[in-house]
């Protein structure tokens, strides 16, 4: 009893030191500040990554734009591959901001680190009658574990899921258990991005 014990914590702490954890919150703690961003059209998600295997990694993160189900564009907002020795992550915890507007008929990004931005980027979105929304992957969980080598699914800018009564959902399409990149082909929608990041 005591192996199988000893065994079933080593798996566990095999595979927990290998997972970066991932947790996240909307907007600002601040009332009127999220008035204020709701007013301009700007959403806000912070992003807290945990783990020893973020020591030394530098983080990229990537957009990428789908329509009928195909990836049609790849986009890096932020380039950890290079030699920016800033972008080079120094302790187990890891943070950022996303930002982004959907006005117009386009979408804008802004990453905010502590220590560095991102430059703003836009893409020009389809007129749909429901319009895009920004949405995460966590549902109703606090957090998340991810393998150190996954590229990590965060955000995805959809229009919902039509369910072909009167009635559109958001919460449907990214509460589900479908790769994010199946999610146009699985509910139909003609066009979203997703956001992602790597270590």
């Amino acid at each position: 009893m005591k192996k199988l014990l000893f065994a079933l914590q080593f798996v566990f702490y095999s595979v927990y030191s290998q997972s970066i954890k991932v947790t996240t919150v909307n907007g600002l703690k601040d009332k009127d500040a999220n008035y204020l961003l709701d007013f301009m059209d700007v959403s806000l998600q912070k992003f807290h990554f945990e783990g020893d295997q973020l020591i030394g990694k530098s983080p990229t993160i990537l957009i990428k734009e789908f329509r009928d189900g195909k990836l049609v564009r790849t986009d890096t907002l932020l380039n950890g591959k290079g030699d920016a020795k800033y972008l080079q992550i120094k302790e187990a915890k890891y943070s950022f901001s996303f930002f982004t507007e959907i006005r117009n008929e386009k979408l804008r990004t802004f990453i905010r680190h502590s220590s560095y931005g991102a430059g703003k980027r836009e893409f020009a979105l389809n007129k749909d009658k429901y319009g895009y929304a920004l949405k995460d992957f966590f549902g109703a969980k606090q957090e998340l574990l991810y393998d150190a080598k996954d590229q990590i699914p965060l955000l995805a800018i959809i229009t919902p899921h039509d369910q072909g009564n009167g009635f559109a959902s958001y919460c449907e399409v990214v509460q589900t258990d479908i790769l994010p990149e199946d999610l146009g082909k699985h509910f139909g929608i003609p066009h979203y991005f997703l956001v992602y990041i790597s270590f």
